[in-house]
């Protein structure tokens, strides 16, 4: 299987590929390790020193985007409740009617 690193705004073939997972790949190239995940489709390792170099680096990008989105979980989760609060606030002596008649 062909590998592509991207050195000096060049593509080069990679020295070697290692397949951890059908969707965790890593490369070693003439710059470094690259570890590119199929489901987010892109490198979240580049220019790596080592593997662990590279697993450590995906590691810190994978905890700062579970971090967003988990703020931005908290701020949807607020604003939801505050629009619901605000609905609840203005129609506190509405009461359904159980007639036939509405």
């Amino acid at each position: 299987m062909w590998r592509w690193c991207k050195q000096n705004n060049m593509a080069s073939k990679a020295i070697r590929h290692i397949k951890y997972t059908d969707t965790l790949t890593m490369s070693e190239c003439k710059d470094g390790y690259w570890l590119y995940d199929y489901d987010r489709g892109m490198n979240v390792a580049m220019r790596a020193k080592t593997q662990e170099d590279a697993f450590v680096e995906a590691l810190k990008y994978y905890q700062k985007r579970c971090a967003e989105v988990e703020e931005k979980k908290k701020k949807l989760y607020d604003s939801v409740n505050d629009f619901i609060e605000s609905l609840s606030d203005n129609n506190e002596g509405y009461m359904p009617c159980d007639c036939d008649d509405c």
